[in-house]
């Protein structure tokens, strides 16, 4: 449905246009979840990219749970929520998802948000993170340290 580009994001003109008379609640929701998804990736794939295509689930992943979370506090996150573990084993990307969602429980919801700012931003400890490769291994290490748990046992 769409491609982001540093700077420019490519749509299909179906996710980005509706019309009042034609559209459904199911086509403004995939407007939204879209446009939030390719817009997110401005931090979660061009700031922060993986280092191969191996790690694709870990950028796609915290870019998806993104997406997601936008999305549920736009509506209902109880119906949200439903509909993504519906799609659940249907692609790889939500389940990356599912990964940062883990990360999220672990933490804890102010200790994720600590982390993922910190991403954004390109703070210590994630700041030689800006515009290197990113892993899977060194994801959770940048969460764990970012966050301030002590990278064992952070529940």
């Amino acid at each position: 449905g769409a491609m982001e580009n540093k700077s420019l994001n490519i749509f299909n003109s179906k996710l980005v246009l509706a019309s009042p008379e034609t559209a459904t609640d199911g086509d403004y929701g995939a407007i939204l979840g879209v446009i939030g998804h390719e817009y997110f990736h401005n931090w979660t794939g061009n700031r922060v990219t993986c280092r191969d295509w191996f790690q694709l689930s870990l950028k796609e992943g915290l870019t998806v749970f993104r997406d997601q979370e936008f999305s549920s506090d736009m509506g209902s996150r109880t119906v949200k929520r439903i509909a993504d573990v519906s799609r659940l084993r249907n692609y790889q990307f939500p389940q990356g998802a599912e990964v940062v969602r883990m990360y999220k429980t672990l933490l804890g919801s102010t200790g994720f948000r600590k982390a993922a700012e910190a991403m954004r931003r390109g703070e210590a400890p994630l700041q030689r993170l800006a515009f290197a490769k990113f892993t899977e291994a060194n994801a959770s290490i940048a969460f764990a340290v970012a966050s301030g748990a002590s990278g064992t046992s952070t529940a």
